[in-house]
């Protein structure tokens, strides 16, 4: 069944959070041509042309679900006169921090490269991650604007779209979002899990750092400093197709989305880490 007259499915990709594991399902077990991973023109195009190019969604009328992490909201006016039902997953800011050092660290060994602390990762990482790449890559907002905004002004505005979403929760419900769209897309229930980390484990060795590891003063000053992307996952983790429904539990008053302070004191921290890893 090709998707004209079909509902599109979007699902968004937000990093680290499954959606890899959707994606090369959706790959496995599709037709060609009923799903499609969608990019974004290359910087500097981007930034003078539309951010998509015509190209990005060859054959808009067929296709059934689009999946990346490279989707912006204007992409959706190619899919005019389609219902458009949009999927995400999220995770919260500790298990998140956490899951891409452990993953940047045994790609890096991999490679023969060295490895940096957990502290000079956190420091080079922009704060509340999660709702930065919502609000910068799939609602396209500026880069001056998102620098600018509240922490409770950039939570009301990603709360305000999630309302409209056809399912948002944590990553661990994956299966359970997959189940919900395998009898639609006509796919299997159960996806097998694509965990880059659990691949890399057999041949590496890392000791992971798990939450454990740390110092409670480190994990409860990280999900402070990550105050919205905590405030956005205790919201909608568990919301599923009920997002509109949820109990907002917005961030603290004084919570920034993008603190000036860190956002200059960030290149000094990416600089030790490229350092670390020897190679810049």
């Amino acid at each position: 069944m090709t998707g004209a007259g079909q509902p599109l499915h979007l699902v968004l990709h937000v990093p680290k959070c499954a959606g890899k594991t959707l994606e090369r399902h959706f790959e496995a077990h599709m037709p060609a041509g009923e799903f499609v991973k969608p990019k974004r023109r290359p910087i500097p195009a981007r930034w003078v042309l539309p951010r998509h190019a015509p190209d990005a969604v060859p054959n808009p009328q067929t296709v059934r679900v689009i999946s990346s992490q490279q989707i912006g909201k204007s992409l959706e006016a190619r899919f005019a006169g389609r219902e458009i039902l949009r999927s995400t997953l999220i995770r919260d800011p500790l298990g998140h921090a956490l899951s891409y050092y452990n993953f940047r660290m045994m790609r890096y060994v991999a490679m023969g490269w060295g490895t940096y602390d957990f502290a000079t990762h956190v420091g080079s990482e922009p704060r509340n991650r999660i709702t930065r790449f919502l609000l910068g890559s799939y609602l396209e907002v500026p880069w001056a604007r998102l620098v600018s905004m509240s922490g409770e002004e950039a939570f009301t505005l990603v709360a305000r779209h999630f309302r409209d979403f056809w399912f948002v929760g944590s990553y661990r419900l994956c299966d359970e979002l997959t189940g919900e769209l395998a009898p639609v897309l006509g796919i299997p229930p159960v996806a097998v899990r694509q965990n880059d980390r659990a691949e890399m484990a057999k041949t590496i060795v890392w000791d992971e750092l798990k939450a454990a590891d740390l110092d409670p003063k480190l994990r409860a000053s990280l999900v402070d400093a990550n105050a919205v992307d905590q405030a956005l996952f205790d919201t909608f983790a568990e919301a599923r197709h009920g997002a509109r429904s949820v109990t907002l539990k917005p961030p603290p008053r004084s919570a920034r989305l993008a603190p000036l302070g860190h956002e200059f004191a960030r290149p000094v921290h990416e600089a030790r880490r490229r350092i670390g890893r020897g190679y810049w």
